[in-house]
């Protein structure tokens, strides 16, 4: 007999804290949190694959520039002190 999976909650933000446009992107994507005054955020965008393909930290994740990331869907990872947010991005 296998033991239970055991799992830690971190503390992920909805969807509904977290904006992103326009979807589908074709050069930039916006990106709108609840609070961004006097924070740091580190942004990640990961393809499918789990491959980093995008990181940058900032005080400000307002704009995420495509600057040579290929088509397809990818996960926009953001974390900023306790607050973790995670959203999609479709590049055309």
């Amino acid at each position: 007999t296998l033991p239970a999976p055991v799992s830690i909650r971190d503390s992920w933000y909805t969807s509904d804290d977290l904006k992103v446009f326009p979807q589908p992107a074709q050069n930039y994507v916006e990106v709108s949190l609840p609070r961004t005054e006097g924070f740091t955020y580190d942004i990640r965008l990961i393809d499918l694959s789990g491959r980093v393909v995008f990181r940058n930290e900032t005080g400000n994740p307002s704009i995420i520039y495509r600057n040579g990331i290929k088509s397809g869907i990818y996960i926009l990872d953001i974390r900023s002190g306790d607050r973790n947010y995670r959203g999609k991005v479709l590049f055309r």
